[in-house]
């Protein structure tokens, strides 16, 4: 079985690795449920006593001041109860801390290794020398002038030095 290799260019090996290894960014949460109900609980609760206080100002009501007041309390006690389920569920993660930072590089090194094997059977080795001689030009040429830049800047002290 004949194995056929494709010719690298400086774009495609760029591609490649942006497409294994970068990722969009992740903005949902990691909270659990409960951590989840808590925090919303609390961020209304603080709402409704905003405006219950409010309603205080113009009403001048005893009963509305005491209302506010539990509100207000009930939010602190829900804030509370949140940061404790949240240290809990960090604290479980301290049991084995080595797994909890080696789990990230492991993973990484599983990509990376995987990269190179697919590589290293896709494309000939004088084409990734090729490619890597770019990258390692690329790489040098905007350190260069990210080093410009910073030093540009630094002499119009627009970022003082500490």
């Amino acid at each position: 079985m004949e194995t056929t290799t494709r010719i690298i260019t400086p774009k495609s090996a760029i591609e490649l690795v942006l497409a294994r290894k970068t990722k969009d960014a992740d903005f949902s949460s990691s909270n659990t449920k409960l951590e989840k109900w808590l925090l919303n609980g609390a961020l209304l609760l603080i709402v409704a006593t905003l405006i219950t206080g409010a309603a205080n100002y113009y009403a001048k009501d005893a009963s509305v001041k005491l209302i506010a007041m539990l509100m207000l309390l009930l939010a602190v006690l829900f804030a509370g109860l949140y940061q404790i389920a949240t240290f809990i569920r960090e604290l479980k993660k301290m049991r084995n801390v080595e797994r909890e930072m080696a789990n990230p590089l492991l993973v990484s090194f599983n990509n990376d290794v995987e990269l190179i094997n697919e590589l290293a059977s896709d494309y000939e080795n004088h084409h990734l020398e090729y490619a890597k001689t770019c990258f390692t030009r690329m790489a040098m040429q905007l350190k260069q002038r990210t080093s410009l830049m910073v030093g540009a800047i630094e002499s119009v002290g627009l970022i003082p030095l500490v």
